[in-house]
Order: C-alpha cells, then sequence, then structure tokens
C-alpha cells in the first residue's frame, strides 16, 4: 500500500443515516406551507440527492407548480432550520467506527466528499465524533460543479493530499459510480444507503452489504491495476 493510499466516503446514506432529520425539516416546510407531511418511506430514495433537489421532489409530489414556486426561498428556509436541528435525529451506520479505526491502522488517508454544504457536513460529524478520522470534508460549495463532477473527488483527493492512483471511493448511489469512474477511481458500492436501484447493476469494482466489511473489499483491491484498467479502458 503506498503511503498517499486514500479512501473517499460519500456522507449520506454511506457513514451516516441522516434521512430521519432531513425528512423532519422537509416536512416542517411543508407543513408551514399548507400541505401534508411526507412520510418517510416515500421520500428517503431522494434524500442522497441534496437538499434542494428533495425539496423539488417532495412538493412535485403535492402538484406544486414549480415555474410559479420560489424553490430557492423555500431552499433558503430548509437550510437555516437543518443547521438548528443537524444531527437530532441522525445516527452513525452500524460499524462506521470500526471500520474506520481498521482503515486508519492500515495507514490509510480517509476524506469524505458529499453533495452537501461543507458546513453542514463537518458538523454534522463533528456531533456523531466522526469529524476526527477525515483530513478533507469537501461539500457542494468547495468546487464550482459538485458531483457527479469528476472534479469534485479528485478535488477531494488533492486537499487530503492523497494520490488519485491509489484512491477509492464508497459510496450509495450512482451519483457516486458515475463520479468514481469519471475520475478513473475504483468504487465500492454499499447496498444499505438511499438508493432506489440496485447499484449491483452498475458494475461497482465491489459492493458490500454491511460497513465492516468495507477493509476487506478495500484490501481485495488492486488500486494501481484497477486504475490503469478504467484510465485505459
Amino acid at each position: 500500500m503506498a503511503e498517499s493510499s486514500i479512501a473517499v466516503f460519500d456522507l449520506d446514506g454511506t457513514l451516516v443515516d441522516s434521512a430521519p432529520d432531513l425528512v423532519w425539516v422537509l416536512n416542517t416546510v411543508l407543513t408551514q406551507e399548507g400541505c401534508p407531511p411526507l412520510a418517510l418511506e416515500r421520500i428517503r430514495p431522494f434524500v442522497g440527492q441534496g437538499g434542494l433537489l428533495l425539496l423539488k421532489h417532495s412538493l412535485e409530489a403535492h402538484g406544486w407548480d414549480m415555474a410559479k414556486t420560489d424553490l430557492q426561498g423555500l431552499y433558503k428556509r430548509f437550510l437555516s432550520l437543518y443547521a438548528a436541528t443537524i444531527a437530532q435525529r441522525s445516527k452513525t451506520i452500524a460499524g462506521v467506527e470500526e471500520a474506520l479505526d481498521s482503515l486508519k491502522n492500515m495507514g490509510w488517508i480517509l476524506a469524505v466528499c458529499t453533495n452537501k454544504l461543507t458546513a453542514h457536513a463537518r458538523t454534522l460529524l463533528s456531533r456523531l465524533s466522526l469529524e476526527h478520522y477525515f483530513s478533507a470534508i469537501c461539500g457542494r460549495d468547495s468546487v464550482p460543479i459538485c458531483k457527479p463532477n469528476p472534479h469534485h473527488l479528485i478535488h477531494t483527493i488533492t486537499v487530503a493530499q492523497g494520490n488519485p492512483k491509489y484512491a477509492v471511493m464508497i459510496g450509495d448511489s450512482s451519483v457516486d459510480i458515475d463520479t468514481a469512474r469519471s475520475a478513473g477511481i475504483p468504487v465500492i458500492a454499499v447496498s444499505f444507503g438511499y438508493s432506489p436501484d440496485c447499484l449491483e447493476l452498475y458494475k461497482p469494482d465491489a459492493f458490500v452489504h454491511h460497513f465492516n466489511e468495507i477493509p476487506h473489499a478495500i484490501k481485495n483491491l488492486k488500486l494501481m491495476d484497477l486504475n490503469k484498467s478504467i484510465k485505459g479502458g
């Protein structure tokens, strides 16, 4: 393993089950606008797409005319309320601390690449006592264009002082898989996140059902060979 080997994680649905907080905030905004709340199961698949799309999908589900809706104004209210209540209902995915400790002990650099705002990501990870694991936490506002643009991932690796040749991404959505593929980086998909799709269909380099399987999956990846194969083919 190279000294600059780096594992980059998505946040929502991968490291943290943040859906309960996000859904509570969303339903608070919907109620304020005279709409009935939506069940967690109905909007859970959209949680990993970011607050703006989550809000848009939910309003469309209520039949709102988006052309006549101040979506940005509602989004600002959503963000303000989320910032005030972050991590009240969210919880760490089972096995995260043990797996991150294992990777640290193996000498891996760890980082987070998320479409959450950076400040929100840092606050969430801090309150769940996870922030100290990561050499970089890069949200959607850390780059001009966020995931699935590969620059978001490459930027995260650079900030963490990792080497893209010895990098792997771990995520719970097709967006994460597309991001890694576009960056020429191997990707491990998890089954316990928010994706409505079966991610095995996207042919990630590895697929795991529990977070504690990730160190073993990473160890089995021949990162240099995979990077060459991805970039060449």
